[in-house]
């Protein structure tokens, strides 16, 4: 939530609240299991290949927009939700698999560069030139402007003022809670 709301992004720093709250005080410890286990997803089952649900989800979109798209007289959206939409995860694994198995694929999956000799170049001049060592008198070029603490920037946006966003949320938070105890 901190992070969100230093780097601007209210909104999520606001759900971020709600789902701290659910995760600490809520849900029960089943429910919470659930919730943390289902966050992300690993969709090649190769090792370290796990994506976030909600970014999952886009590149599903994306797949039906752009690459299962009908033509001619069934060119519709009824048609892509009803027929594409809930197999293109299926169709994009059998076009993989089709294009391996024939050698016909058109240049969608490249070896992967040898990289060694950039990367010791590169380490070679980050440790030369001290960058990752802090330096007593290293001062910024004019131009160059220090990196935002977002962490605190977060915090400081979250609890300072009258009327901040985390009381906004509290005060929120008990009118739900008052709700939930009316009678109908």
């Amino acid at each position: 939530a901190l992070s969100f709301r230093g780097s601007g992004r209210t909104k999520y720093a606001y759900e971020m609240l709600h789902i701290l709250h659910n995760l600490t005080h809520v849900w029960p410890e089943p429910i919470r299991n659930i919730v943390l286990n289902n966050w992300l997803l690993n969709p090649t089952g190769h090792p370290n290949s796990f994506v976030e649900m909600d970014l999952l989800q886009e590149h599903l979109n994306f797949w039906i927009k752009e690459f299962y798209i009908s033509h001619g007289s069934n060119a519709s959206w009824e048609w892509l939700d009803s027929l594409v939409g809930p197999i293109v995860n299926a169709l994009r694994h059998l076009a993989n698999g089709l294009h391996e198995s024939l050698g016909a694929d058109q240049g969608t999956r490249h070896s992967p560069p040898d990289l060694k000799n950039d990367i010791h170049t590169l380490v070679k001049s980050l440790d030369e030139h001290n960058v990752y060592r802090v330096q007593k008198g290293r001062h910024l070029d004019s131009d160059d402007l220090p990196v935002k603490d977002i962490i605190s920037i977060g915090l400081q946006n979250l609890t300072d003022s009258a009327k901040n966003p985390l009381a906004e949320y509290n005060e929120a938070f008990l009118r739900l809670q008052q709700r939930r105890r009316m009678q109908p």
